[in-house]
């Protein structure tokens, strides 16, 4: 009797842990994390490092808990929209899309699915929400505040270049986020009595022409904005800046690290590694249209000493003792 009940248990028991260890597999089962980028550079290994930093610290180990479908336009932002919708034929849970325009091609896509911004400049002005505290979308994240940025830069030029009254703006008309940044940089220049010469870059051919415009309109400087267009032509502009002599802003510590002189822009590894928790956040349930955007608490102020010396430019020594990084 005894023998007819513990084999009558044993059934009943291994019948119950099917579902139970099905159940457990399910919950198991890593996330799927869509990466979305006009250009690998906007998403280089240290930014890409630095989110998953931001998720090891919360607990989430890559291939255990989630894994991650990157996709690159290579440089061109046709290509994002195509790329998005393979996202989401994936099945991914959520996709990161750090930049503006990655994040507008993934919106433009989808809705529903969950949608978390980095570095984006304008994300209001884009469209991609409503406002900072209540995005009222799929969108949410960190914004890189570039256009609130554009007048903080313009003063730091003028406080290497005193008489600074004419500065060249790279910039691509065809591409929205450029177009709201110039509208931002014209805005803090005019309060500055500042002009603005527009260089349309949209190639690297368009190079030659733009910086012979800036030598014929006598501009003293150049602004280079942090798009996803300018940091695919990042060595190139570098390259043209040195050449010609001309002192330089950029909106991203990379082309400063490159040779750029100066540079001014959110701390985009603290941006990213910020942006795992609103994965984890969404992940446990929360909806996206109801988390606010951060804005940056931290910004990187780098100067290039070397390209400095090479122009025969002094810099301030309270831009110095401001800056976050020298490069000798």
């Amino acid at each position: 009797m005894t023998s007819r009940r513990q084999a009558l248990i044993a059934f009943c028991a291994a019948s119950l842990s099917v579902p139970l260890r099905a159940f457990a597999q399910q919950r198991s089962k890593p996330r799927r994390i869509g990466f979305l980028a006009t250009h690998a550079s906007t998403a280089n290994p240290e930014w890409r490092g630095a989110f998953k930093n931001g998720m090891r610290e919360l607990g989430y180990l890559e291939e255990r808990d989630y894994l991650v479908e990157y996709r690159f336009a290579a440089g061109d932002g046709s290509r994002l929209q195509a790329l998005a919708a393979e996202l989401i034929a994936l099945g991914v849970d959520l996709i990161v899309a750090p930049t503006t325009a990655a994040a507008l091609a993934a919106h433009n896509k989808s809705r529903k699915i969950p949608i978390v911004i980095a570095t984006a400049a304008v994300p209001i002005e884009a469209g991609l929400a409503k406002s900072l505290s209540r995005p009222g979308m799929n969108v949410t994240g960190l914004t890189g505040l570039g256009g609130a940025l554009q007048p903080k830069r313009l003063e730091l030029m003028r406080d290497i270049l005193p008489q600074l009254q004419r500065v060249g703006d790279v910039h691509n008309p065809d591409v929205l986020v450029d177009r709201l940044l110039t509208v931002e940089f014209q805005s803090g220049a005019q309060k500055l009595g500042i002009t603005i010469v527009p260089l349309i870059v949209r190639t690297r051919s368009d190079l030659d022409p733009a910086f012979a415009r800036l030598k014929q309109e006598n501009a003293h400087a150049l602004f280079v904005s942090p798009t996803v267009a300018n940091l695919s032509l990042r060595e190139n502009l570098i390259e043209y800046a040195a050449r010609n002599r001309i002192p330089a802003m950029y909106g991203s510590a990379e082309f400063a690290e490159k040779g750029g002189l100066i540079s001014y822009s959110a701390n985009f590894v603290d941006q990213y590694r910020r942006a795992a928790a609103y994965v984890d956040k969404i992940f446990k349930g929360a909806n996206p249209a109801e988390l606010p955007i951060e804005q940056p608490t931290k910004f990187d102020l780098v100067v290039n000493a070397r390209t400095a010396k090479a122009l025969g430019l002094p810099i301030p020594k309270s831009i110095l003792l401001r800056a976050d990084r020298i490069i000798e």
